[in-house]
């Protein structure tokens, strides 16, 4: 008996073809999306890299005051404290804040004070009258010397802002001096001031803000006079 043979179907034979050759177009197609995620990743690790290690950073800023010339023919028995300077929440971190417009700020991400920006202040101020000779001694905390003098600081701005498409150092600062004894405010001192600087370049910032901080402290300086005289 001849053994009977069943031909296969031409068109399902074709089908099977197109289908086979359809999953293999879509396996290649997946392992080349595959291959431009991997370099995408790839490209990105090393983006950062860069900017770590070619770019540096971070940077840290501190400030600097020339205090007045000592030789002048007045000068107190007062003792100064200079209590811890407060701000307000943005300016808590060391990050340096960046306001490109009244209502859009961040904080630089590799640059930064070298303490918080109440800290630099505070030091700043006690360095201008310790090296001059209008208090007979400025303190700080814990200190053995009781005070004739408070001196109470709040920063309400220490950035780099942009107005009018330019770029400005911005310091304010609000300033009360009070009798130690008698807990009562002698005199108050305010400002909100801005310098122009270079282009949106931060290592800038700093010899503005401490050029502001500084006239600032010598205007203070003669109010604290006329105050002492009294």
């Amino acid at each position: 008996m001849v053994p009977q043979y069943k031909e296969k179907d031409v068109s399902t034979e074709d089908r099977e073809n197109r289908e086979s050759n359809q999953a293999r177009k879509i396996r290649l197609r997946r392992n080349s999306e595959k291959e431009v995620i991997v370099k995408w990743i790839f490209l990105l690790i090393l983006i950062g890299l860069i900017c770590m290690t070619g770019c540096g950073g971070p940077y840290y800023y501190d400030l600097h005051v020339d205090p007045a010339d000592n030789n002048r023919s007045f000068q107190s028995e007062k003792i100064l404290k200079v209590e811890d300077v407060e701000s307000i929440q943005i300016y808590w971190h060391s990050g340096i804040v960046i306001r490109s417009s009244p209502y859009k700020i961040k904080h630089e991400v590799y640059r930064h004070w070298a303490k918080t920006p109440g800290e630099l202040v505070k030091d700043a101020i006690i360095y201008y009258y310790r090296n001059n000779s209008l208090f007979r001694g400025v303190v700080s905390d814990y200190s053995l010397m009781d005070p004739d003098i408070i001196m109470r600081v709040k920063i309400e701005a220490i950035e780099m802002c942009r107005v009018d498409k330019k770029w400005f150092a911005r310091l304010g600062l609000y300033i009360e001096i009070s009798d130690a004894e008698k807990e009562e405010v002698l005199l108050t001192h305010s400002f909100d001031r801005q310098k122009p600087i270079r282009g949106k370049k931060v290592e800038y910032l700093p010899p503005k803000i401490s050029e502001i901080l500084e006239e600032e402290l010598l205007i203070l300086e003669e109010k604290l006079m006329n105050l002492l005289r009294l």
